[in-house]
């Protein structure tokens, strides 16, 4: 029950920094000199991507999955 509660945690907090790269990157940064803003918002959304699947697997690792120790 304990690393079923850990990884819905974890997975929140991914999405949650996935929409929150996103919403930073589009709205607060804006699209760079030369770049469309369609291109932009998938530009955005492959960096939040990347993040987020960084951060999934190190919390997964390290933390929801990690491995017991053995005796």
């Amino acid at each position: 029950m304990k690393e079923y509660a850990h990884f819905t945690v974890f997975t929140l907090a991914g999405m949650a920094l996935n929409v929150g790269i996103i919403s930073l990157l589009v709205s607060w940064v804006g699209a760079p000199y030369g770049i469309s803003p369609k291109v932009w918002i998938n530009i955005s959304a492959l960096i939040a991507v990347v993040v987020t699947m960084t951060w999934n697997f190190l919390t997964y690792q390290r933390i929801v999955f990690k491995e017991k120790e053995r005796i």
